[in-house]
């Protein structure tokens, strides 16, 4: 999207559509990474499946003023068949996705440190 070099050709035409309605890419950080499978079973006892990774960046664009948050996924299921897809994140979801983590951790650190002061009082 910085207009570099050749985008996949599975990924060309995603990648027209972003640079032509928000400009080319100027800077991105990277902010997060997922990667899954997931499989479909039929009745008919067939099934198919299909690994998904997606990276979520802080981007600059040359025609938006604001960063945006951004999501750059690419699918690939059996046969080496490969799509890619490039969408604008809502910030409330990467608040939801990463408070209960963070939170978790932060309670873990808290007890941990507090278990510390209680022992070393103790002796």
């Amino acid at each position: 999207m910085e207009e570099r070099g050749a985008a996949p050709p599975e990924a060309t035409s995603v990648v027209q559509e972003t640079i032509a309605v928000a400009g080319p890419l100027r800077r991105a950080v990277k902010i997060g990474y997922y990667s899954g499978v997931t499989a479909t079973v039929r009745m008919s006892g067939s099934h198919t499946s299909e690994k998904i990774k997606q990276v979520s960046y802080i981007a600059w664009f040359q025609k938006r003023p604001k960063p945006l948050l951004v999501a750059i996924t690419s699918y690939e299921s059996e046969g080496n068949q490969r799509a890619y897809g490039i969408s604008e994140i809502d910030p409330d979801s990467l608040v939801r996705g990463y408070a209960l983590p963070v939170l978790l951790f932060g309670i873990s650190l808290f007890l941990v440190r507090r278990r510390t002061r209680l022992n070393d009082s103790i002796s």
